[in-house]
């Protein structure tokens, strides 16, 4: 929970970064519309998210194998949107310019479960803060290299336009 109010409440963005904590789905659109420079109630967006085809709707912690190469999915913009630890609902969602690419894949986990999943991959990381927890996953810092992350769940998702083939 400490983390979410830290997170809601930093005004340091990375730079180029805009972020916003909404509480409610109007809220959301709102975000998005403004990001998207969409006025009134419109429908110039879609959202895709992880797709499980098993039993659940979540990752069972399991190795996977790609089946697939990487479809990139071209966009002009996006804004991700990812559950935050709260009592209630808390999505913090944020768009940002600069170069990153969108994709889906394909997995199949060693129990047999399929999952298409979505991946972010930053390609400039150079205004990132230093202690970025991806950074210490990956043994490097600021600039030295891409950071590319699944979308684990359901609860996380990237709004893009809807005149973008998927």
């Amino acid at each position: 929970m400490e983390s979410t109010l830290q997170m809601c409440d930093d005004f340091n963005p990375i730079k180029g970064e805009i972020r916003k904590c909404v509480t409610s789905f109007d809220s959301m659109l709102d975000f998005v519309r403004g990001i998207f420079g969409l006025d009134g109630f419109g429908h110039g967006f879609t959202f895709l998210t992880t797709t499980f085809y098993n039993d659940s709707n979540t990752a069972i912690f399991q190795n996977y194998t790609v089946l697939d190469d990487l479809r990139e999915i071209p966009i002009p913009k996006m804004v991700a949107c990812h559950l935050m630890e709260f009592p209630y609902a808390v999505y913090g969602c944020h768009s940002m310019v600069g170069d990153r690419r969108l994709f889906k894949m394909s997995l199949r986990g060693e129990r047999g479960d399929i999952v298409e999943t979505i991946v972010v991959c930053h390609l400039d990381t150079s205004e990132w803060e230093p202690e970025h927890i991806s950074f210490k996953a990956l043994g490097f810092g600021p600039g030295m290299g891409p950071v590319c992350h699944f979308f684990p769940d359901q609860t996380n998702f990237v709004w893009i336009p809807s005149s973008i083939s998927v």
